[in-house]
């Protein structure tokens, strides 16, 4: 059973601290609440499949792998409305986040300041991008994993940690990262079985993640050039200065950006060694610091590190390295009894709380999803817009039996018929040209 202390003393009240964990989220994707849409691969493929395939299509990966919670969501909201599907996911993809963070604190981990650790997930300083959508809990259902090969072991809770093997490791190619470390802690725990048990059964996930991902496309890797000059000032430097940076390094030369990125990642790597050195005996240490080095790993095996930036290009890359650099820097807080350094780690979370600010929210065109769909009900086919960018120009069409629209319509728990028939609808396939939405269907 998870455990609810907080640590020396007292209680967390998790009601209070899920409502706190929304409100945040609601604030890192105001517009997706107010102006709820449907986005890129969530539309275009998540949703085409299970129109075409129904459930089956939860065995179908995406991008290479398994993505079995976000499907799980996309596939509840649509069974519950596909008139409201776009705020039904936003609700329920942000509650799963908030649960995740909730895990984090309440969880029976090493982490110090576990508290601070759950806040640092959400203030990520960069675009929120994988906040709030449903094509994105994965990059939340990573972070159950991360809690495995964190957990003390002398805590019960096997049911919890198989729980969240299954969510994290059937939705993400994470689980190959924390399968080297679960054996680790096999072999130096050998006398708690369940930590075998762990094993075992992420070995078994293992293997079906690899199966799709050899069989499908998940990336390759940038040249060696590209990887030693960019790595560290891309991942390190943004950490502290990216949004006021702002360059990607590719189409930025070698200029003061660069340099100041080179500068910014040195002042964090220094950290990094003096916490490592500080922490050495501790295995925690050794663990985030896998953690960290196979976060940029994944990063930087899918797309060119020159190509990205947190806030214009490829922000979820930077999700990874920049959380379990927070937890980095809140395990360095807690466990140093100097005041200069605790000033400074005050002052450099400061920094990055300034550099998330900046990029904290993000607004988009409405692409009026419910109208789409019920104009497409009038139709043999049917493209509806989907965003890919939040800009109507760059949208991605959806395309669909105009008698599926009709079915689903029929079949929507929370919308009355009133809701969809008698109501205007678009003359054209993808609604306005005018308006800039998707081509029509051929």
């Amino acid at each position: 059973m998870i455990n609810l202390k907080r640590g020396s003393g007292g209680r967390w009240c998790p009601v209070l601290l899920f409502l706190g964990f929304m409100l945040i989220l609601f604030s890192r994707r105001q517009a997706q609440w107010s102006s709820p849409q449907v986005w890129s691969e969530d539309g275009v493929l998540v949703l085409a499949g299970f129109f075409k395939h129904g459930w089956l299509s939860l065995l179908e990966p995406v991008n290479g792998y398994l993505i079995t919670v976000p499907k799980l969501v996309s596939k509840l909201s649509l069974s519950l409305s596909a008139l409201y599907y776009p705020i039904v996911s936003t609700v329920l993809s942000c509650t799963f986040a908030a649960l995740v963070c909730l895990a984090i604190v309440l969880a029976p981990t090493r982490l110090r300041g576990r508290l601070a650790c759950a806040i640092a997930v959400l203030a990520v300083p960069s675009d929120p991008e994988v906040f709030a959508l449903p094509l994105y809990p994965f990059w939340w259902a990573s972070l159950l994993l991360f809690l495995l090969v964190l957990w003390r072991e002398e805590a019960s809770g096997l049911a919890w940690r198989l729980l969240f093997l299954l969510l994290g490791g059937l939705s993400s190619p994470v689980i190959l990262l924390v399968l080297p470390l679960l054996y680790v802690r096999a072999v130096l725990y050998r006398r708690h079985p369940a930590e075998w048990i762990l094993a075992l059964a992420a070995t078994v996930i293992s293997a079906l993640q690899v199966y799709y991902m050899v069989a499908g496309s998940a990336g390759g890797m940038p040249p060696l050039p590209s990887l030693l000059q960019f790595t560290l000032p891309v991942f390190f430097g943004n950490y502290l200065l990216g949004s006021f940076v702002h360059i990607i390094p590719a189409t930025a030369g070698q200029g003061h950006g660069l340099l100041s990125l080179w500068l910014a990642s040195a002042v964090v790597l220094a950290l990094l060694a003096g916490w490592l050195w500080q922490a050495r005996r501790d295995t925690v240490a050794w663990t985030l610091l896998f953690l960290l080095a196979g976060a940029v790993a994944l990063s930087v095996a899918r797309v060119d590190p020159a190509l990205l930036q947190p806030g214009l290009v490829g922000p979820r890359y930077f999700y990874f390295p920049f959380i379990v650099t927070s937890w980095i820097g809140v395990q360095f807080f807690c466990i140093s009894s100097e005041a200069r350094f605790r000033t400074l780690l005050v002052l450099l979370a400061l920094l990055v709380l300034a550099n998330a600010g900046m990029v904290w929210s993000r607004g988009h065109d409405d692409l009026r999803w419910s109208e789409q769909l019920r104009s497409c009900r009038m139709f043999p086919v049917y493209s509806i817009p989907v965003h890919t960018t939040g800009d109507r120009a760059h949208a991605w069409s959806l395309q669909l039996p105009g008698a599926a629209c009709q079915q689903v319509l029929q079949a929507d728990l929370l919308a009355a018929p009133r809701r969809w028939t008698g109501r205007p609808t678009f003359p054209l396939y993808g609604g306005d040209r005018s308006a800039g939405f998707a081509r029509d269907a051929t």
